[in-house]
């Protein structure tokens, strides 16, 4: 069974249990359309905090609304946002039990801002044109 962001089940228990091989396909931010709407779907593991959310450089890195939900017990915070795209500078921030703010940096990110920046950078990676062919097939 999939959740309304389009992780499924599965894959969060095959995370929970360090079964699943390829969580960069949900953790992270992934642009997609859910429900006929262009967007970006962000996820990432931060398990034991009060609460996530995604401040990025076009609201001026303000704390903002874009809450994330937690998945269950999986520790798995996620979240769509229609407003956001590919190119956005993005970092979660992240409400520690004990209070305190934190921005981070996402650690499945696919592009980065280049130092001495730290944000993350929203990337549409389907359709990459690889040219690893002959090392893959070695």
């Amino acid at each position: 069974m999939e959740s309304k962001y389009e992780i499924t089940e599965q894959a969060l228990a095959g995370f929970s249990q360090g079964d699943n091989c390829k969580s960069y396909e949900f953790l992270g931010a992934h642009p997609m359309t859910l429900s006929g709407q262009s967007g970006v779907r962000f996820a990432v593991w931060a398990p034991g905090v009060k609460s996530v959310r995604v401040v990025s450089e076009i609201d001026g890195w303000q704390e903002g609304e874009r809450w994330l939900d937690c998945l269950g017990s999986s520790g798995v915070w996620a979240g769509f946002f229609s407003e956001l795209g590919v190119g956005v500078l993005y970092k979660y921030l992240i409400e520690t039990a004990d209070g305190r703010l934190l921005y981070k940096a996402d650690p499945y990110a696919f592009s980065a801002e280049v130092r001495p920046g730290t944000a993350s950078r929203v990337a549409d990676i389907q359709g990459y044109p690889w040219k690893d062919g002959l090392w893959m097939s070695r």
